[in-house]
């Protein structure tokens, strides 16, 4: 399921470029898009090795820069995917990389995230 979320933090990023979006808890189960100050995102919680990640990409499809946001997530060859609605251009979450059509080799923009001590999830943007 993509559910769509508004942040709740004030969009002031810090030193390092990294903004405040959610909180942990609400990745459980779903993915977020997320819209802040001209960015539009997905967030997702995959299990990698045994620990907990958290993954925050562009929503916007590489091929012809579509909104992933109003795709859908789709199981293909066992992984789960975000389906570009334009083409149906498919994408794994783990990695973002495309794995449909197989001719091709786009990837998602994929940002650096961190779970910070309060919980909170913050992506690097860039430095504001």
């Amino acid at each position: 399921m993509i559910r769509t979320y508004q942040p709740l933090f004030s969009p002031e990023p810090d030193a390092q470029g990294y903004y405040p979006i959610c909180r942990v808890a609400q990745l459980a189960e779903t993915v977020l898009t997320v819209k802040l100050t001209g960015w539009q995102l997905l967030l997702l919680l995959q299990e990698e090795t045994g620990q907990m990640q958290v993954r925050a990409y562009s929503a916007l499809c590489p091929h012809q820069s579509a909104n992933l946001a109003i795709g859908e997530l789709v199981s293909y060859d066992g992984k789960l995917c975000i389906e570009c609605p334009l083409h149906q251009w498919r994408f794994d979450l783990r990695d973002g990389k495309q794995q449909y059509p197989a001719e091709n080799h786009l990837q998602l923009t994929r940002y650096l995230t961190e779970v910070r001590a309060d919980g909170k999830v913050w992506v690097q943007l860039g430095k504001g």
